[in-house]
């Protein structure tokens, strides 16, 4: 999901080439859950500013046990992990390293894709 046209026909592009099974959505994450039932298999989110709104509709959208990963730069790691727990995520796996965090979470109550 990329709301700039130029970046999301770039990820189109990418996506081609590396033969990727992904759609890329030229949209606003909270403009594009926030409109209808949408359904998804998974979501990855990066340099994205996840706010509690965010995370709800996020949540609603994806599928049972599907993951919802987030990376994130060391300073907002803590912070979204509480955040999600509030959100009613389950946070499964959290990776540290020197460039940031990983976390792979899923919604609360469904069963891990792991």
């Amino acid at each position: 999901m990329e709301p700039a046209r130029l970046k999301a026909y770039f990820l189109r592009e990418c996506a081609s080439e590396l033969g990727l099974p992904a759609k890329v959505i030229e949209s606003a994450a909270e403009e594009y859950f926030s409109v209808g039932d949408k359904t998804v298999d998974g979501i990855t989110v990066r340099g994205v500013k996840l706010r509690p709104r965010l995370m709800k509709l996020v949540q609603k959208s994806l599928k049972p046990g599907a993951p919802f990963l987030v990376w994130t730069g060391k300073e907002a790691g803590e912070y979204y992990e509480s955040e999600l727990w509030k959100c009613g995520f389950s946070v499964e796996n959290r990776i540290e390293e020197s460039w940031g965090i990983f976390l792979a979470a899923v919604p609360c109550g469904t069963i891990s894709g792991k």
